[in-house]
């Protein structure tokens, strides 16, 4: 013998689901509010447009930490603007199996960051020199940083040569 309480708890239950059924695509067509998205992560740029003389003395290029985590192990990937050589690249990564390497002409150089996760957690520094062969006029030029596939520019300025008399 099914109770009064026992019969409404069934309608109740039955009800919810006729009821959840037919509310099913309102629920789907109406707004939601979600929980906010994380902002993607991005390199920060250089901190200072170094200015070059023509087969002059390295100036330093300083990428400031934003202290974020990302999943690892880690590459950092610089390719020098035009006219220019890499001379040094250091990512103050003290831990056992930090890597870096510059290429024999200067026009690239990498890092490499061990582990599961990379926190950028202090500066990142990059010496470069300008060719001998810059041009006369001097200029903007541009090549790139890239930290574990985000990537910003990095800009240096070649200064003109002085006029010969």
């Amino acid at each position: 013998m099914v109770t009064r309480k026992a019969r409404w708890s069934a309608l109740a239950v039955t009800a919810t689901a006729v009821l959840g059924c037919l509310a099913a695509p309102a629920a789907l067509a109406a707004p939601t509010t979600a929980a906010p998205a994380r902002a993607a992560l991005a390199v920060p740029p250089q901190q200072n447009i170094p200015e070059l003389q023509a087969g002059g003395v390295a100036r330093r290029v300083t990428i400031p930490p934003d202290r974020q985590v990302r999943r690892g192990p880690g590459y950092v990937d610089i390719e020098a603007p035009p006219y220019t050589r890499i001379i040094a690249l250091n990512t103050n990564c003290d831990a056992p199996g930090c890597t870096t390497r510059v290429a024999p002409d200067g026009l690239s150089a990498s890092g490499y960051f061990p582990g599961n996760r990379v926190t950028f957690l202090r500066p990142m520094t990059v010496d470069i020199a300008a060719d001998y062969d810059a041009p006369y006029e001097g200029g903007y030029f541009s090549g790139s940083f890239t930290l574990l596939g985000e990537t910003q520019p990095l800009t240096v300025r070649i200064l003109p040569e002085p006029e010969d008399y």
